[in-house]
């Protein structure tokens, strides 16, 4: 658990001090690195896309990159 503190800590450190509009909406952290970020980002780019049929294209940031 203390490796995944020390990994985890700094970097959303980092994240939450990046100005607002600027934030990401949510991270991934993948400290086992077994892929997950992988299927995350798949999810993401499938939730753009469902939004963006429905006419929701305003739900997603504009720095976004879905």
């Amino acid at each position: 658990m203390a490796g995944w503190t020390c990994a985890v800590g700094p970097w959303s450190a980092g994240t939450g001090r990046l100005p607002a509009g600027r934030r990401p909406l949510h991270t991934h952290v993948d400290p086992s690195r077994d892929g997950s970020e992988v299927v995350s980002a798949a999810a993401d780019r499938i939730r753009a896309d469902f939004f963006r049929r429905a006419g929701l294209e305003d739900l997603l940031s504009a720095g976004s990159s879905l």
